[in-house]
């Protein structure tokens, strides 16, 4: 947990920045872990897959990488 089990309330977690790494859970701000490789590799290789399907239908549908 983040500064010494200080409870913030909702409004403050709202007024971090955008894309601030902390997930609020129960008044507290807990770290939001890095990706790892192996969550790379495994969404990249399924963006592919989702790709190449779309492909094959002649489908107009987007694929987006997250976070963006």
């Amino acid at each position: 947990m983040l500064a010494e089990e200080k409870k913030f309330t909702i409004d403050e977690y709202m007024r971090l920045p955008i894309g601030a790494p902390y997930q609020y859970i129960n008044g507290c701000l807990v770290d939001w872990p890095s990706r790892t490789p192996i969550h790379q590799t495994i969404s990249i290789r399924l963006s592919q897959i989702i790709l190449n399907y779309l492909d094959s239908t002649n489908n107009n549908g987007v694929v987006l990488a997250a976070p963006m």
